[in-house]
């Protein structure tokens, strides 16, 4: 061993143990957050599948491959933890060797998964745009030509991170890095534009009906009769509920924040101005901060659409069981017997009157006094 030799400075050790520190803690901090996902995931698609009475399938083949393309994400980032700590982990100058020297394969894999998962986010909330305007076009066209402008320029950024990785110069990286900051400039003005047209239209919604609840807004049908209100022929619930609590302004507030899915465009632009500062001025630190950050908002990208999806299916309500026969209901709430004519009290204070339900002519009222017995109705 050559007695001059100090080994590496410690400048460089400091340089190594952040880069090995970050892409090490960064990757365990995907991980984690994944397993979240997975928990929201499953309930959003248990809520959507049961409670949700107008169920479409394309939502929950869109939220499948949402989960997918994450779970695909992390099974690459597993893959690249071993390989750089077991395959190549026998010293600290071999691992820092392997987590910046990155196989092709992984980076272009990397590339391609992680911008589709971002791109089948911003269709779905362009989509939910388009849903609320009545499938407007016109009403969606800049936000569609956003997202016409990724899908473009994310086959452009896949090409020019293959001819990065196959060596072809020092310009081919330049590009590469160009082709992906624009990507996710693209990317991060469609969320913004799509979640600030979300949370305005259901903010005009709630100025609107400032005293309305959130499940009235959607299910129009609900309503409550009493005890000697008539609908369709029949006699309803003789007891009236009492009436929904008018929503206050924190769960206005997370509706809105639900449903716009702020999380993603939040995380987004922070993840477009710390990947241009690095690229501007690269560094250590923003080289952490940039690895960070590009964990939580993979993660988030399939996250907040999922949590959209299932605070939509959570406060439209179960699906409503087929009615039973008027004349069963009425002698299970009124304990008379079923039959064509059924007699039964719906007497309150000092009026008394009979209500009399057939199954083909519905429900009359009778005087007492006027007719001491009801008859059976043909």
């Amino acid at each position: 061993m050559d007695p001059t030799d100090q080994g590496p400075s410690p400048a460089q050790v400091a340089l190594e143990e952040a880069y090995i520190s970050a892409t090490l803690n960064s990757t365990m901090l995907y991980i984690l957050l994944q397993g979240l996902y997975t928990i929201t995931y499953i309930g959003a698609a248990y809520l959507y599948s049961t409670r949700n009475t107008t169920r479409k399938k394309y939502v929950l083949y869109f939220m499948h491959a949402l989960f997918a393309l994450g779970m695909s994400q992390m099974t690459i980032q597993w893959y690249f933890l071993k390989y750089i700590f077991v395959d190549k982990g026998d010293t600290r100058e071999t691992i820092f060797a392997a987590s910046t020297i990155i196989k092709p394969s992984i980076q272009v894999g990397t590339i391609v998964i992680q911008y589709m998962q971002f791109i089948l986010a911003n269709a779905f909330l362009v989509w939910r745009c388009y849903y609320m305007e009545n499938y407007s076009l016109r009403a969606v066209s800049p936000m569609l030509a956003l997202l016409a402008g990724e899908v473009v320029t994310y086959f452009v950024a896949t090409i020019f991170t293959g001819n990065a990785t196959s060596g072809r110069g020092p310009e081919s990286l330049h590009q590469s890095s160009l082709a992906q900051d624009s990507l996710n400039v693209l990317i991060t003005a469609t969320s913004i534009l799509t979640s600030i047209y979300i949370a305005r239209s259901l903010i005009n919604q709630y100025i609107a009906n400032p005293t309305v609840s959130i499940k009235e807004k959607l299910d129009r049908d609900s309503f409550y009769v009493g005890p000697q209100s008539v609908v369709n022929g029949a006699a309803m619930n003789a007891k009236k509920p009492l009436a929904p609590r008018p929503p206050n302004m924190f769960d206005k507030t997370l509706d809105v924040f639900l449903q716009s899915s702020v999380m993603w465009p939040i995380t987004q632009l922070a993840l477009t101005i710390v990947s241009l500062m690095q690229t501007l001025h690269p560094s250590t630190r923003m080289f952490a901060v940039v690895s960070y950050v590009a964990a939580i908002n993979n993660t988030v990208g399939g996250l907040a659409p999922t949590i959209m999806i299932a605070q939509l299916a959570a406060i439209k309500g179960k699906k409503k069981k087929e009615a039973k026969p008027v004349a069963q209901r009425s002698a299970l709430q009124f304990n008379a017997p079923a039959g064509n004519g059924t007699t039964f009290d719906a007497s309150r204070g000092d009026t008394r009157q009979s209500v009399i339900v057939s199954l083909s002519t519905g429900v009359q009222v009778v005087d007492p006094k006027v007719a001491e017995k009801p008859k059976k109705l043909e």
